[in-house]
């Protein structure tokens, strides 16, 4: 991907981005510009979780953290739509333990259906020194944070933004202005005039 790029753009500034799995791709693709010399102001990351973190995420964590989760989301909702969350949940549940197959397409080990996620989950980020900015769903499993996962690897500056959503809804209106906003906020700071370039 890295010659593509060059290809089309010999030389910097790059900015960089993906969302989810993408991201990771997008992680190596701006470590080996910076590895040759190249100015990447800004790796943006939407929802991507570092796979070696990922991976260390247990089913006993996965599952408490959703309860704590529901249970939070259970309390705060008005009385007359407790039943109706309620009985969603217990439909989650099901799928959870494989009374439904739902869970094999939209569950956590969807991750390893697709060629693309399995390379991605199989890759083992190396640090990178550059300017990182992490745009993740506020509404999410406590589990699936990614700043401490890309705090492992990060040695430049990591920012990170939590977006009105859900995983699914954070790039679909209304939340999607925030996500725009929080965005071109992250870039103007990156390609500010006199930022210092990398030597």
């Amino acid at each position: 991907i890295v010659a593509v790029i060059r290809e089309s753009r010999p030389h910097g500034p790059y900015l960089i981005g993906g969302w989810c799995t993408n991201g990771i791709m997008a992680f190596e693709v701006a470590r080996q510009l910076r590895a040759t010399g190249e100015d990447v102001p800004l790796l943006a990351l939407g929802h991507t979780m570092n796979p070696v973190a990922f991976q260390k995420i247990t089913s006993t964590q996965m599952r408490m953290s959703k309860a704590r989760y529901h249970l939070g989301v259970w309390s705060n909702l008005p009385i007359g739509k407790r039943l109706d969350y309620a009985f969603d949940r217990a439909r989650g549940l099901m799928e959870d333990v494989g009374v439904a197959e739902i869970a094999e397409r939209e569950g956590r080990y969807r991750v390893f259906a697709a060629q693309m996620e399995q390379a991605a989950y199989g890759y083992f980020p190396g640090d990178y020194d550059g300017v990182v900015a992490l745009f993740q769903p506020a509404e999410r499993l406590a589990v699936l944070d990614s700043r401490p996962g890309w705090a492992e690897v990060v040695r430049g500056s990591l920012e990170s933004f939590d977006i009105p959503g859900t995983h699914g809804t954070m790039a679909e209106a209304p939340n999607v202005a925030t996500f725009a906003q929080r965005l071109n906020e992250a870039l103007d700071r990156a390609c500010r005039p006199g930022r210092r370039l990398r030597p």
